[in-house]
């Protein structure tokens, strides 16, 4: 998990994509695709003079067979999205045939979790979900809220159809409620219950009916990551969104795996003396301030809202890194076994 990938190797089915989110503003993928655009192993033309992805797809078939081999207990990372418009549901049946035929684990996270949804709980076989779940997770990115009833109505429509689903919310750029995502916690009318221990089940039942209800009308989430933004034009995370999350998924015993801050911090989580991406360097005091005062390298600071709190200071994603509450959080449920 060096530098918070929760994944041993990254394999591009999918060259480009069309941007669709508010997250896509800052795309690593589209950076990398317009960088060694034309060099051996990279289209032409899928990036904007500006480096953002224009739309157009290329499906790498060839790079089915690396799915395939290899040694047993890797985590694959699937990139781009699968389920772009213009890829075809010919090119998403083969890839799904490597992914299950193949001795790894992969993870195929998407932003259009709708078409993932109807695809895999209505087009592919069913006898796929008895016989392959635990090779195959499927994922929904979310970076805002308004992101989230699409995604929940997907996976709670894979989850139902047998898949192993997971949430990915990275880059985190607001804060969310996501209690309709994980299960809720137990409460205590199901004390003395039979299922023991009953302060860890997640089994919808009669003896709590409204438990039960609740359970059964989100996705049945198994694993959620959380991560902020890097490279040029970030943007920050504030450290109540992520305590959020964790918090609501340790009441409903999902794991939970926390990436990163990306290239912004809180100030009192960094040393007495810091140097930002820039160069310039701080002193812990100076960042210690309740207003919004002028400072001659503002546009390193974000501030969080509140007097009393803290500015994010942007020092970098390595000096940022994926320390919260003064521990790091490595809850990864495909490894679980390792």
């Amino acid at each position: 998990m060096k530098g918070g990938r929760y994944w041993d190797e990254g394999v591009t089915l999918v060259e480009g994509c069309t941007p669709c989110s508010k997250g896509c503003a800052h795309c690593w993928s589209a950076a990398m695709a317009h960088r060694f655009a034309g060099k051996v192993g990279h289209p032409r033309a899928l990036t904007t003079s500006k480096g953002q992805f224009n739309g157009r797809t290329v499906s790498q078939w060839l790079r089915l067979d690396r799915l395939t081999v290899g040694h047993t207990g890797r985590v694959m990372a699937i990139w781009n999205d699968l389920f772009h418009r213009d890829v075809s549901d010919r090119f998403i049946e083969y890839a799904f045939r490597a992914m299950l035929k193949g001795p790894h684990t992969c993870l195929v996270l998407t932003k259009r979790a709708e078409r993932m949804g109807a695809y895999c709980s209505a087009l592919l076989p069913r006898d796929w979900t008895e016989q392959y779940a635990d090779k195959l997770w499927l994922g929904a990115s979310i970076c805002t809220a308004d992101e989230i009833e699409p995604a929940r109505a997907a996976l709670a429509q894979l989850s139902a159809a047998g898949w192993r689903t997971f949430v990915s919310f990275e880059p985190l750029l607001e804060g969310l409620d996501v209690t309709r995502l994980v299960p809720p916690p137990p409460t205590k009318a199901c004390e003395g219950c039979w299922r023991a221990p009953w302060d860890k089940c997640r089994q919808p039942c009669e003896r709590y009916s409204e438990l039960g209800k609740a359970y059964d009308a989100g996705p049945h989430v198994g694993q959620v990551i959380v991560g902020g933004e890097t490279g040029p034009g970030a943007r920050p995370m504030k450290p109540e969104w992520v305590r959020a999350i964790r918090d609501a998924c340790a009441a409903g015993g999902v794991p939970f795996y926390f990436k990163g801050w990306g290239e912004w911090a809180a100030a009192d989580n960094v040393g007495e003396h810091v140097t930002n991406s820039r160069g310039h360097k701080y002193d812990r005091r100076e960042l210690r301030v309740a207003g919004h005062e002028r400072h001659p390298y503002e546009r390193d600071l974000a501030w969080q809202g509140q007097v009393g709190l803290p500015p994010l200071v942007r020092i970098g994603r390595k000096a940022a890194g994926r320390m919260l509450d003064g521990r790091t959080h490595d809850e990864l449920a495909w490894r679980a076994g390792a």
